[in-house]
């Protein structure tokens, strides 16, 4: 059985803290050695729905693809995910597109689902905008 896992930012009452939540919500990989082995029995166990199956029997996961998750894991079995940020805290940055396309902002901080927060200065104060990391380049 293997249930992957990744780090994700949880906001709460104004504190922020990083908790394992799975990769894939409500999945499970479950490694059957034989087709004849007892797989009913799992739709049974407390806390699973149903085993994901086509043509009478369990869907395989393509070859290589837990084994390529697994390479992906850091060394307390957390999986690593999305991109580096290639952006120091306190950078200057250009958004490149979306509403404030052209305006330059310092660079704050990412969050889990590709956005980053950035500080832009509008009408003579600093205002946090959240923003596509791809909306964004370093400012030369």
């Amino acid at each position: 059985m293997y249930l992957p896992r990744y780090l994700r930012r949880i906001s709460h009452a104004r504190r922020v803290s990083w908790q394992p939540r799975p990769l894939f919500p409500s999945y499970l990989f479950v490694t059957m050695p034989g087709a004849d082995q007892r797989w009913r029995a799992i739709n049974s166990t407390i806390g699973v729905l149903h085993l994901i199956c086509a043509d009478g029997g369990p869907v395989p996961v393509p070859t290589g693809l837990v084994e390529e998750i697994r390479c992906n894991e850091d060394d307390r079995g957390l999986i690593l995910t999305g991109r580096n940020v290639p952006f120091a805290k306190g950078t200057e940055v250009q958004i490149i597109s979306g509403a404030f396309a052209d305006h330059i902002g310092r660079f704050e901080s990412a969050t889990d689902d590709e956005r980053v927060v950035i500080l832009v200065d509008l009408m003579g104060r600093q205002v946090r905008a959240k923003v596509q990391l791809d909306s964004i380049s370093a400012h030369v």
